[in-house]
């Protein structure tokens, strides 16, 4: 087509097509570098600046500190890295030259078990982020939506709270259970779900 752009011949999309595509991408964009790319920039300025003069005593502090620490750490990675690579060389050799072929199956199910990891992270990330002390809760009460007290997770709910000081009346659930159909022998209303007199709840 005449007046196409360079560009546009090589890659195949007009002007309009690489602009939607371009605003498709931007927000995941923003959030790597607003969650990623800010907080890594931070924390090397931080890590080499002290009164805005380039300094090494936070590394100094941090080797006096944690020296023992850092060898372990070499230690254990150099070690779990030359196991592996040694279990791996063995896998791969079975899998290749291996006439077992129960061996060779076991092998192929259990490569087949990291699969899944990927929703066990997922859920302990919710976990933390739905947490009585998480990243939710914290970013609420930081913004004054919340006061610490009222940073109950979803878990745990409203019924979990600690009765007033000094109380020992029964809590809510006990009165749903006093006033349940089962113990009043009458067909369930929601009017049925109230406390019994004398509870206090």
């Amino acid at each position: 087509m005449p007046g196409r752009s360079s560009f546009e011949k090589r890659s195949g999309m007009s002007l309009s097509q690489r602009h939607l595509a371009l605003i498709l991408i931007a927000p995941g964009l923003v959030l790597v570098a607003a969650l990623f790319l800010y907080p890594l920039c931070f924390s090397l300025i931080s890590a080499f600046s002290k009164d805005g003069r380039f300094t090494l005593e936070w590394f100094a502090k941090a080797f006096e500190l944690y020296s023992t620490d850092m060898v372990f750490t070499v230690v254990i990675v150099v070690t779990s890295c030359a196991l592996t690579a040694l279990a791996a060389i063995v896998i791969a050799g079975t899998l290749t030259l291996g006439e077992n072929r129960y061996i060779v199956g076991t092998l192929k199910a259990l490569y087949r078990w990291p699969l899944f990891i990927p929703f066990i992270v997922a859920a302990q990330c919710m976990r933390t982020f739905l947490a009585k002390n998480g990243l939710m809760n914290n970013s609420f009460v930081s913004l004054g939506l919340m006061e610490p007290l009222q940073a109950v997770s979803f878990s745990t709910g409203a019924a979990s709270s600690p009765p007033l000081s000094g109380s020992r009346r029964p809590s809510w659930p006990c009165c749903w259970r006093a006033r349940s159909p089962r113990s009043t022998g009458r067909r369930w209303r929601p009017a049925a779900i109230s406390a019994p007199r004398g509870c206090g709840c």
